[in-house]
């Protein structure tokens, strides 16, 4: 599992505190209905965040590369939700609250616009919903 590059196709506010950003570029399958992501931001004066280097083994082999990596070029990491996924055009929408300047994430979203760059790795979840739901089972 390695993080991947997304980039911006719209940033729209909701509410007056709160924008979803749609990210394009994100070739997933989202298996469960509470589906999340790992963002991680690009730091000050980069166009894109620097990425751990390739590891092979599990979450904790790239977890561990991620954190080995110098304070001045790691990337902020945090969890958002899913709000929508749209398969057939590889996009995705993420839901940002606006608390200042506070935060990666919150920050990063004030600003986004159209062709910004972003790194995602997952989607993950906690429930699984089966694909016979609502199938009679015999």
């Amino acid at each position: 599992m390695q993080p991947q590059l997304a980039q911006v196709v719209a940033a729209r506010m909701v509410t007056l505190r709160t924008v979803r950003i749609t990210l394009s570029g994100v070739d997933i399958e989202c298996p469960t209905p509470d589906a999340y992501v790992k963002l991680f931001f690009p730091l000050p004066g980069q166009a894109e965040p620097e990425l751990a280097p390739p590891v092979a083994g599990d979450v904790v082999s790239w977890y561990q590369s991620y954190l080995a990596m110098p304070d001045d070029v790691r990337p902020p990491m945090r969890t958002y939700t899913v709000r929508a996924h749209r398969p057939s055009v590889a996009e995705i929408d993420v839901d940002f609250v606006l608390h200042g300047a506070t935060g990666p994430g919150s920050s990063w979203a004030s600003r986004a616009q159209f062709g910004d760059r972003i790194a995602f790795l997952g989607p993950s979840g906690v429930h699984y919903v089966p694909k016979e739901i609502g199938r009679a089972h015999v």
